[in-house]
């Protein structure tokens, strides 16, 4: 089932989707159809706002996702935890490239998690039991890393959702150190978001939005928060 909510929290629509494997979850960029990748068949499905499947490509190429996302030319992303991977496709569902093996290397990742497409259509994805964050340019190549397990500013300890916001800055669910944290693209960190009332516990996955709000799925009581970072 898919909920959808407007910016204030009220619930505009729901549909059905034709899994109960369903992980993670994406908005195009061109069009706004909603993109789901689910583990029962490894496939991605593509869903209009209003519900309609208009797409769906099955794929040997991966096997436990959660994070997806679709680039400003319509290739789309999708990060395996257990291969330790970045599956990259075309629109269409052709597959294009692996990306990645498990390891603590540049460019190598130990369970990753969640991914977000930066202004230059490349992508950072959250490195999570490496506890770090890595940028990778739009053909898949390395750039750089930064973040290492720890309690202090621009450390992490189990990065989960991440997202990019209109100025480029990175977002990250920083889940073990109950925060969100905010960095540049050079991996300097920016500002930190906790919370006392424990609306913070282990943040999961997170959504950015332009403007410096950021939507976060609490994971102590199953809701939704929504926070101002700048």
């Amino acid at each position: 089932m898919v909920h959808m909510f407007n910016t204030e929290g009220k619930a505009v629509s729901t549909f059905s989707i034709p899994t109960a494997w369903a992980r993670g979850v994406a908005v195009s960029p061109s069009n706004g159809n909603i993109l789901i990748v689910e583990n029962e068949n490894q496939s991605v499905m593509t869903f209009t706002p209003s519900g309609e499947l208009v797409h769906r490509f099955h794929s040997d190429h991966f096997s436990s996702c959660y994070g997806i996302a679709q680039r400003n030319d319509g290739r789309i992303l999708a990060v395996d935890y257990a291969e330790h991977c970045v599956a990259m496709f075309e629109p269409d569902g052709t597959f294009v490239r692996s990306i990645g093996k498990r390891g603590e290397g540049e460019g190598e990742f130990y369970r990753p998690f969640f991914i977000a497409v930066t202004k230059s259509d490349g992508f950072v994805v959250t490195d999570s039991y490496n506890h770090r964050l890595q940028i990778l340019d739009k053909d898949g190549s390395f750039e750089r890393i930064f973040g290492k397990r720890g309690t202090e500013n621009g450390d992490f300890d189990l990065p989960l959702g991440v997202g990019v916001g209109g100025e480029g800055e990175i977002v990250v669910a920083d889940r073990d150190n109950h925060r969100l944290q905010v960095v540049a693209t050079d991996g300097s960190h920016v500002t930190t978001v906790v919370n006392g009332d424990g609306r913070l516990a282990s943040p999961a996955n997170i959504a950015v939005m332009n403007d410096g709000h950021v939507y976060v799925i609490n994971g102590k009581d199953k809701s939704i928060d929504k926070f101002k970072y700048n």
